[in-house]
């Protein structure tokens, strides 16, 4: 039987880097991340629009994710599957695949210094020159916007999750909290 371990929490929130060494610390594992299916994931149209329709988050559709998840299930291809996963147990495309919900409760500050980190300042795709305009527009829109979107997700996906990480901590000491659980499974 394949344990399927959701990990979830903002972006910029460590989703990633705590798959990765959760993933080297339990044998036999695999990860299947959200953002590798970026080009067959489908989208609401504008976030800000669905996300005041009420954030439905069955509007996002992961058609090939869903279909690789089940068939490393199916197989018990692996003795743990990692999802790397924004939506914990609330979307209906995975909600019975998994075991054990994990939300990184990452403070909204921490979280946003890593996006901007990652996806702007460690970007090769972004010019110098157009770098200072991009990130003023990127962080006028997340005080106008974007910060509700991040509360919004902390408090939806938090409560509903099984074990709740302080995201301040280092990732070691994650990975050790999960372990904990499994072993208890």
């Amino acid at each position: 039987m394949t344990y399927v371990i959701a990990i979830n929490s903002v972006s910029g929130g460590g989703k990633t880097a705590l798959s990765l060494l959760l993933a080297a610390q339990l044998d036999n594992s695999k990860i299947i991340a959200f953002d590798d299916y970026e080009e067959t994931n489908s989208y609401p149209d504008e976030l800000y629009e669905w996300f005041d329709r009420g954030a439905n988050v069955n509007e996002f559709s992961f058609p090939e994710m869903a279909k690789d998840v089940a068939s490393v299930v199916a197989r018990c291809e692996r003795a743990f599957l990692i999802l790397d996963y924004p939506f914990g147990r609330s979307h209906k495309q995975l909600d019975v695949t998994i075991d054990l919900s994990v939300y990184i409760d990452t403070p909204i500050d921490i979280a946003l210094v890593r996006w901007i980190k990652r996806d702007l300042l460690d970007s090769n795709n972004i010019s110098d020159s157009s770098l200072r305009s991009q990130l003023k527009t990127d962080l006028s829109n997340f005080s106008q916007k974007g910060r509700n979107l991040y509360i919004d997700h902390i408090n939806r996906y938090r409560d509903s999750s099984d074990l709740v990480l302080d995201g301040t901590k280092e990732l070691n000491q994650l990975v050790e909290e999960i372990i904990l659980i499994t072993a208890e499974q």
